[in-house]
């Protein structure tokens, strides 16, 4: 299982806590291929997920292939939020999430068991 933690503005997201209004970038390895995702904030607490997925045309080519995401928050135990992702194109996804409520959220984005995850803050 890979683990990649988001960065922006040079700083690990989790320790500075970033806000995703200009697009938070993820970059990770995984099994699959090359995943390059992006948060962004479209304000009253919702996001739109892109993910993009660089790997051979026999793997893009999967049926069953699509992304997963998964959201928590962070100090209230709240999870469960699992945008669904429609195909934009060959190996481009596009998911949106409406969360709940203000704070600190942990982001999970991938395929299967290799993903990258960050922290965002929903405002």
């Amino acid at each position: 299982m890979a683990i990649v933690y988001g960065f922006q503005n040079g700083r690990s997201a989790p320790a500075a806590m970033q806000d995703a209004s200009p697009g938070l970038a993820l970059t990770a390895t995984l099994t699959e291929g090359q995943m390059d995702a992006t948060i962004t904030s479209l304000g009253d607490l919702t996001f739109v997920i892109d993910v993009r997925l660089t790997a051979p045309p026999d793997v893009l080519k999967q049926p069953d292939l699509t992304p997963e995401a998964n959201l928590a928050m962070v100090e209230m135990h709240m999870d469960g939020i699992a945008p669904v992702f429609s195909a934009v194109g060959p190996g481009f996804w596009q998911a949106r999430a409406v969360l709940p409520m203000a704070g600190a959220w942990i982001v999970n984005v991938g395929f299967g068991e290799d993903f990258a995850e960050t922290v965002i803050v929903a405002r």
